[in-house]
């Protein structure tokens, strides 16, 4: 099938498109409109969003439910889960490593991979990004693995996330997130359930995109309209020759929901 894409312009070097269609049959019996059961209707998503003034709550998120009776007893048990984050001068990057520790069931079982790109000058101007200490000294001596590259040299968030990609080591789950999350207690235990569900879990990937935080005066990360919601993405129209693409918000729900697109 040929689907015109819009690439847009470097001037530091020449850009590729690569583009990859999942092509499958519906079962039978199953209508199409059905296959992702938890969504949200385009009017419930709408709901609050940009119509109402945001309203923040200071309690943090409960925890996920996780089946404790099906986890091994021993930490050693547990898979290891490899943390990619591209950071580009964001300062909230320490505190998304501080939030996916204290928020993980078994903290030893989590490493990460940091791409850096910052001012490397003598002029430091983002010396901010490093203010907040890394948690753990121990753990983050062992568990954590950083490159640092000046923000200068910085050609988009693919490379950056290529680049991180280089710091795994082995471990058997790569979870790849932005640099300015926060996470839910029990994190760790719940994508590992999560993924397990999965008809080919070998062969699976959980996708979506988590719901916004804002910032206190204290700099203190507070939920949105009260929303734990996750967003998936769903095809929408052609337009133009190119396919369009809008999100919707899935249902409380703890069954793995089938994706139409990945989330990036």
């Amino acid at each position: 099938d040929l689907v015109e894409h819009e690439v847009l312009p470097s001037l530091r070097r020449e850009r590729t498109a690569i583009t990859v269609w999942m092509y499958g049959d519906i079962k039978p019996g199953v209508k199409v409109e059905n296959t992702v059961p938890a969504l949200l209707s385009d009017k419930e998503t709408r709901k609050g969003s940009s119509h109402q003034s945001p309203r923040t709550i200071r309690d943090p998120p409960p925890p996920l439910p996780i089946n404790k009776s099906s986890s091994p007893n021993d930490a050693e048990d547990h898979p290891r889960i490899f943390v990619t984050i591209p950071a580009y001068r964001d300062p909230e990057t320490n505190r998304t490593i501080c939030s996916l520790y204290e928020t993980a069931t078994y903290p030893e079982r989590i490493y990460v991979g940091v791409v850096w790109q910052i001012d490397t000058s003598p002029a430091n101007a983002d010396s901010a990004c490093l203010d907040v200490p890394l948690p753990n000294d121990t753990w983050s001596t062992t568990n954590v693995r950083q490159l640092t590259l000046d923000y200068r040299h910085a050609t988009g968030p693919c490379l950056a996330r290529a680049t991180a990609q280089t710091l795994h080591r082995g471990e058997e789950y790569i979870l790849q997130i932005d640099s300015h999350m926060r996470f839910r207690k029990n994190w760790d235990e719940y994508l590992l359930e999560q993924i397990s569900q999965c008809p080919n879990s070998e062969k699976s990937v959980l996708t979506a995109y988590p719901p916004a935080y804002v910032l206190d005066a204290n700099g203190a990360a507070e939920c949105v309209n009260n929303e734990t919601r996750s967003t998936i993405l769903v095809p929408w129209k052609f337009c133009d020759g190119m396919l369009r693409q809008k999100g919707r918000l899935l249902n409380e729900t703890s069954d793995v929901i089938p994706c139409p697109l990945y989330a990036a």
